[in-house]
């Protein structure tokens, strides 16, 4: 059984000599699963605290020329709970926040994404 949630969300709706009116729509989605039954246990906090003590540099910042603490460890392809993908360390990168909750989530959503360096200049495309 799939656990759902309601969501409302505004959606602009045009009419015909009305102009523009918000509607409310009400939209069923998919609840997410919490962090722990998606394969986020204490193992995976030990594993992911010895990786970020072995990789202390986020790879994103580093690929700019610049050094930044990294605190998240990231699957570079999406586990989608695959057990083997999800403890891969090979499948593993170490990202700061800031790239992994837009950077990558950006990727991840097919947008091309651009890596501007400290001098300003495109430096790479990911």
């Amino acid at each position: 059984m799939t656990r759902t949630i309601e969501r409302a969300v505004r959606s602009p709706q045009v009419q015909l000599g009305q102009g523009r009116q918000d509607a409310l729509v009400c939209c069923v989605m998919p609840a997410r699963l919490s962090a722990r039954s998606r394969g986020y246990t204490s193992a995976w906090d030990k594993a992911r605290a010895g990786y970020l003590r072995t990789h202390p540099h986020c790879a994103m910042c580093r690929a700019i020329g610049s050094t930044v603490e990294a605190t998240v460890v990231d699957h570079i392809v999406p586990h989608r709970r695959n057990s083997s993908l999800f403890w891969d360390k090979a499948n593993w990168q170490p990202l700061c926040k800031p790239h992994h909750d837009s950077t990558k989530q950006r990727k991840e959503n097919g947008r091309i994404v651009r890596l501007i360096g400290v001098d300003g200049w495109p430096v790479a495309e990911i």
